[in-house]
């Protein structure tokens, strides 16, 4: 039994190996079980929403071969004679093969090395390695080339990107990084203390700023370009308990402990708007959330399944949105509730194995089906109905073609760059052509024959003049901050949040943020709007400043299905183009009430009979008509030039170019939060597969390469952008389909793979434990941990405000929890420090007889040997084993006791069997 401090306790139960075979909460009896083989891997995995999945190994290494679901869709997986996967493939209940991805480690110097990842496609990306082992070049599929460049001591000291874009790195006498020097030779500069902690950087972009910290290693203070100094203060938790501003009447407060199952986490958040309240259940839950803007009271809450799958949201205005999920633990079903009033959403009817539904019932009982290639890709949505719609890639799996069959005015095709950036569109707004600079700033705009040219700076990105058919300046802040733009100019707070705009000597805007960085009041001359989220940062309803509710918005994940107004008894209904941007809005009939086409940058072109206002635009976006800037949650987007008006508050971690939207790629990427771009196809696709947005957000690869250390957000469009959206999506649907316990197993086990494809099977064995240990222990995996939100105990956005809030040197902003993967200032995977409890470690039955080296735990320091000896029977005992590479001194022997040796070339379990007289 385990108590924690706010008295819950759970109960662990052991088999006599002592192997964890259940978990159960005392509150509820809710639990979770585990079975395991003869040789002690393990075998059933049972959640406590009764969602089962089945294990099975390779009988002479213990390797993982196949996972099943309760519908008996299975994920298999192949391996050369180094335990490497070769294969992987997901297989419907029939023996289909639905998804593939294989892994050749033949032909790369030095050998055993991952040399190409292979694609049902014929396409392939290609590694190269130094003779230490070291990645120097990376070939993507369509054969432009990344390569890295290496110090003595095995420091990046550059990333050479195609065209010869090279970003540049420079490390002190302690081999901290004291420089990153872009393609166009610009560049931000470090230094640290004697601690090795950043108290430094210079940036061409945001100028200077300067941090202290403590003794705890806490940051103290930022002072940025313009002088504003910003004071943290922490209690003796090392939690964050206020920021204070320069002016103190914008302070924030953080409260912790107060309530029922509150100790050890956050419960309130003071900001200027008002206050931010959360409330537990007994499992560390939120079950709700009080927001008090301007005086004005709004509720939220929320319930869970058994295995903490989200059950329901219940509105401020009592409209409750429940979600259903099958016998696999995947989305089934979403209605919105209104009193005795019932509307269905969506009901996934099939899904593809750990992957999107193909097959969707709409809010009107139409049946919409999608298609999808072996990499589960998106292509064809209505297939042979007059609604079809046809999607083709480039072999780097950026769209190529959108086809409308029945409509071909509504055709779009797009080309791209080396960089994988958008340089051509054409569709039903023209032909538009794009140019740009080594590091991603639009240098021209052609739109069906009219040229605009963008000027910048000299030595930043930050853009100064257009010139063309709408000639426009821009003058900007010490931050970075764009203060003026043509006509309009913008005041920021000391948080650099666009406060105030002004168009002339006229006011037209004014904006007030919450702690939690989301914009909580818009007063302009139509009124003042109070905006309500969720804990996952969607918009979820807009008021009047009275606090009447005007408008309700409802989702899945990040995308928008439909939307509720006040005074009409009938739901909107949503419908998104491939980035999930709204393209028409339909009552329950099908008439159409509101449509748009976009510029490939997001720029609406919104069809004027539209008879009602829509202002949601890219995912995460919310259009201000007052300026024409998108709210993109923590910054604004100026669809018009493709860029943000503010640079990113993480920095360099969010790619080389602090201004640039999405890596200058808008067909394929989407960034909700205005800080990294997202596989915004995926998000796009979820409008008709739920499945695919997990990969999206949570594949190793994708994910590893856009919110990774400076080098990885520097590469991110180039290599993490090589892999299709659905890269690594063993790891992704695994863990995101099986929760909590089952999915910390596997996707422990999965996500060692993936990290490193050489690890031996000990690795892969305790990465599969450890996985199940911060399942069991947290109850489900959540969608954005990291040691912000562990600090904060609160959602990702609390998380989130944490990391852009102090705005970590170095750029060092939310670190990703849930694979423990992350990146090091050289662009390199390595693992965050373990977060696992040691209580539990998976059974060591070998105890200390294999010895590893740590710095190379891929190989056995030397051959070794254990005695086991048998306690009961009468003599003469006959032994057996197996198990690749061990051997035993006696198959038969008088004696109770025997020596079982591996040799280097052992692996998986030894299976010793013992029978006596």
């Amino acid at each position: 039994r385990v108590t924690d401090i706010n008295g819950v306790s759970r109960l662990f139960q052991y088999d006599p190996r002592g192997r964890l075979v259940g978990l159960t909460y005392e509150a509820d009896g809710s639990g979770v079980e585990f079975t395991y083989d003869k040789a002690g891997l393990l075998a059933t995995a049972l959640d406590a929403d009764s969602v089962i999945r089945t294990l099975e190994y390779d009988p002479d290494c213990g390797r993982l071969f196949k996972i099943t679901d309760a519908q008996s869709n299975s994920i298999l997986y192949s391996y050369n004679s180094q335990g490497n996967i070769t294969q992987m493939s997901y297989q419907d209940p029939g023996g289909h093969q639905t998804f593939s991805q294989a892994y050749d480690y033949q032909g790369s110097e030095p050998p055993g090395l991952l040399h190409q990842i292979r694609f049902p496609d014929g396409t392939y990306v290609e590694f190269a390695y130094d003779e230490a082992g070291r990645r120097i070049k990376v070939q993507d599929r369509s054969g432009n080339t990344t390569q890295f460049e290496y110090d003595v001591l095995g420091r990046t000291t550059a990333i050479v990107r195609p065209g010869d874009a090279q970003t540049r790195f420079g490390y002190d006498l302690h081999g901290n990084l004291v420089s990153v020097t872009d393609a166009e030779g610009r560049n931000t500069a470090y230094l640290y203390d004697d601690l090795g902690r950043p108290v430094y950087r210079s940036s061409p972009d945001t100028g200077i700023t300067i941090w202290t910290y403590d003794a705890a290693g806490n940051v103290t203070s930022k002072k940025d370009a313009k002088g504003n100094l910003t004071q943290y203060e922490y209690d003796q938790l090392d939690r964050l308990v206020a920021v204070h501003f320069p002016d103190p009447n914008y302070d924030y407060r953080f409260v912790y402990d107060e309530g029922p199952n509150a100790k050890g986490r956050l419960c309130e958040v003071i900001d200027p708007t008002g206050s931010t309240r959360f409330s537990y259940d007994f499992r560390g839950r939120i079950i709700g959330k009080t927001s008090i803007i301007d005086g004005v009271s709004f509720d939220l809450k929320r319930s869970y399944t058994a295995q903490g799958r989200l059950s329901s949201i219940t509105y401020p205005t009592g409209k409750k949105l429940l979600y259903e999920y099958d016998n696999c633990g995947r989305l089934d079903s979403i209605m919105v509730k209104n009193g005795d009033q019932e509307t269905l959403l969506m009901h996934m009817v099939h899904h593809l194995p750990f992957g999107p539904a193909d097959k969707i019932e709409t809010f009107a009982g139409n049946l919409v089906e999608s298609g999808y290639d072996e990499q589960y890709r998106l292509t064809a949505s209505n297939p042979g109905q007059q609604t079809e719609r046809l999607y083709h890639y480039t072999p780097n799996g950026l769209l190529e073609q959108l086809i409308v069959t029945n409509l071909p005015q509504m055709n779009q095709s797009y080309a791209y760059d080396a960089l994988n950036r958008l340089v051509s569109a054409s569709g039903p707004y023209g032909t538009i052509n794009y140019a740009y600079d080594k590091t991603g700033n639009r240098l021209s705009r052609e739109l069906n024959g009219e040229i605009e040219n963008y000027s910048y700076q000299p030595g930043s990105s930050r853009l100064v003049e257009i010139t063309g058919p709408n000639p426009t300046d821009f003058s900007y802040d010490e931050n970075g901050n764009v203060v003026s733009a043509g006509n309009l100019t913008f005041t920021y707070d000391f948080n650099n949040r666009l406060v105030k705009a002004d168009n002339g000597d006229r006011t037209i805007a004014q904006y007030t943020y919450n702690a939690l960085g989301q914009k909580a009041t818009k007063q302009s001359e139509k009124g003042k709007i109070i905006f309500i989220y969720d804990l996952n940062g969607n918009l979820i309803a807009e008021a009047k400043g009275d606090g009447s509710i005007t408008s309700e918005y409802f989702y899945t994940g990040k995308t928008v299905l439909a939307r509720s107004d006040a005074g009409v008894d009938h739901l909107y209904y949503y419908v998104k183009n491939q980035v999930g941007a709204p393209v028409l809005i339909t009552d329950p009939d099908g008439a159409v009430l509101w449509q748009a086409q976009y510029l490939p940058f997001g720029q609406a072109q919104v069809n004027s009979h539209s008879s009602i206002v829509n202002n949601l635009r890219f995912p995460g976006q919310y259009f201000d008509n007052e300026t024409g800037l998108h709210y993109n949650y923590f910054r604004h987007y100026h669809p018009g030039i493709g860029r943000f008006i503010e640079p990113d508050p993480i920095g360099l971690r969010g790619g080389i170019n602090l201004y640039a939207y999405a890596f200058n790629d808008p067909v394929n990427i989407v960034d909700p939060t205005g800080q990294f771009g997202l596989a915004g196809i995926i998000i796009g696709a979820t409008s008709g597969a739920l499945g695919g947005l997990a990969a999206g957000l949570k594949s190793g690869n994708i994910w590893a390469g856009i919110i990774g250390g400076i080098a990885g957000g520097i590469v991110g469009g180039a290599i993490g952008f090589a892999f299709p959206p659905a890269s690594g999506m063993v790891a992704t649907m695994i863990g995101n389909a099986v929760a909590g316990a089952i999915g910390g197993a596997t996707a422990g086990m999965v996500g060692t793979r993936l990290r490193n494809p050489g690890a031996t099977n000990k690795e892969i064995l305790l990465g599969t434990a450890k996985g199940a240990g911060i399942g069991l222990l947290t109850g489900s995996i959540s969608g954005a941990a990291g040691g912000a939100v562990a600090q904060l105990g609160a959602s990702p956005a609390v998380g989130e405000l944490a990391g852009t809030m102090i705005a970590q040197p170095i750029d060092i902003g939310l670190g990703l929890a849930e694979f423990n993967i992350n990146w090091n200032p050289n662009g390199e995977e390595e693992a965050i420090p373990d977060v696992w409890p040691e209580a539990i470690a998976y059974p060591d039955d070998w105890g200390s007889a294999l010895e590893w080296d740590p710095q190379n735990p891929q190989e056995i320091k030397r051959e070794t040997s254990v005695t086991l000896t048998v306690s009961g029977g009468s003599p003469p005992y006959d032994w057996a084993v197996t198990g690749q590479g061990f051997t035993l001194d006696k198959r038969v022997t008088q004696g109770g006791q025997n020596v079982l040796k591996a040799d280097s070339t052992a692996c998986g379990a030894a299976v010793v069997s013992v029978s006596d007289s």
